[in-house]
């Protein structure tokens, strides 16, 4: 009879190791589980994040490009003006070009 009971005991041993195997399994998969959703998680964090920067960083642009354009044509607006309001000396010009002709 012990060794009836020596195979219930081993028999016993066995089942408990095939449910520590399962609940181990569980939990690597659980574990898995966890650690994917956390990433996936951080992943679109970090994507909303830098969506979010990416459109600061454009506006700033778009406000910078903008300011330098108004600038650039209030710059040569003037420069025209300033060219409009030059006397012409046509007489000195034509004796100008007439010396660099000559000079060649």
């Amino acid at each position: 009879m012990s060794n009836d009971n020596d195979i219930n005991i081993i028999d016993h041993l066995l089942q408990m190791e095939a449910k520590a195997q399962d609940i181990i399994a569980q939990a690597q998969a659980e574990a898995d589980h966890r650690v994917s959703q956390a990433e996936n998680n951080k992943r679109l964090h970090h994507e909303q994040v830098y969506s979010e920067e990416v459109q600061i960083l454009k506006a700033a642009y778009q406000e910078e490009i903008s300011a330098a354009k108004e600038i650039y044509n209030k710059e040569l607006l003037a420069y025209k003006k300033e060219l409009e309001n030059r006397p012409l000396d046509k007489h000195a010009f034509f004796q100008l070009t007439e010396q660099i002709f000559r000079e060649r």
